[in-house]
């Protein structure tokens, strides 16, 4: 399984290549892509950074302190 620190390299990497995408979205699209299990926890809750980058800090803590086990 991918970890914490690779998920995070891969939005530095996406983020490079779609300088469009507001930090929030791309962190949402690679964790969507890489841990759809996680994904599906945070969609359309006050954690969900797609379309509030000021949710980005909140939606990183929690997916990390959740990410080896999943159980979100």
């Amino acid at each position: 399984m991918i970890t914490f620190a690779e998920y995070q390299s891969a939005v530095v990497r996406m983020q490079r290549r779609h300088p469009e995408w507001r930090r929030g979205q791309t962190a949402y699209n690679v964790l969507r892509r890489l841990r759809p299990d996680l994904v599906d926890e945070v969609l359309f809750t006050p954690l969900d950074p797609f379309s509030q980058d000021e949710r980005l800090e909140a939606f990183l803590s929690y997916i990390e302190e959740h990410w080896e086990t999943g159980i979100l």
